[in-house]
């Protein structure tokens, strides 16, 4: 079986408002800090990772400054350098709807597979840790992705493999325009593994 490190709302470049200049920076430093702790984890050989899956906002902002992105991409090189495949979905944050977007700017060079399109499909099927592995999602897209009502329709191939769905979304009725409301029954009936 596969084993996945499974990452979301990371919120990357977060500064927190509440707090004076030099406890929100540290707090951010901290924060920024997060990724490389987390390739460190999936390199561990003990903990044998085959898959990393980032399920939405890695950055707290669709344009976040380009030094941050660089040592992002930098971290998300070294699991491709160790045969670790990457899933990066962006989020409601960091969504990819803008011309701006960190995923549109870099979306040839993004390590791994980057999911771009707005509606639920199979993106890709890949090899980890010896298994077939297809996988579904979708980047939430402002105007084009559905957010009303909540997704019903999911697709999943009838072939042998592990079936890994990844989401950034809310189970039921959404929260708003820029929330990705998902029906958890309709995600049910799918059978996805994961």
């Amino acid at each position: 079986m596969v084993r996945i490190l499974h990452l979301a709302d990371l919120h990357l470049g977060w500064r927190p408002a509440f707090m004076a200049r030099e406890q929100a920076e540290e707090r951010r430093r901290r924060r920024d800090g997060l990724l490389a702790r987390a390739v460190d984890l999936a390199l561990d050989p003990g903990r044998r990772i085959g898959l990393v899956v980032i399920a939405g906002d890695l950055f707290e902002t669709h344009c976040p400054e380009e030094p941050l992105v660089a040592a992002a991409v930098a971290q998300l090189r070294r699991l491709e350098q160790a045969g670790i495949p990457v899933v990066t979905v962006p989020g409601n944050h960091d969504e990819i709807t803008y011309p701006n977007s960190v995923y549109q700017r870099r979306r040839d060079g993004w390590p791994g597979l980057l999911v771009t399109n707005p509606h639920p499909a199979h993106v890709a099927t890949i090899e980890a840790q010896g298994e077939t592995v297809h996988l579904y999602s979708l980047a939430y897209t402002g105007g084009v992705t559905q957010t009303r009502p909540a997704i019903r329709q999911f697709p999943r191939l009838d072939q042998p493999g592990l079936h890994v769905a990844i989401f950034h979304g809310t189970l039921g009725e959404g929260l708003g325009d820029r929330s990705l409301p998902l029906d958890p029954d309709a995600l049910g009936r799918a059978g996805y593994d994961y």
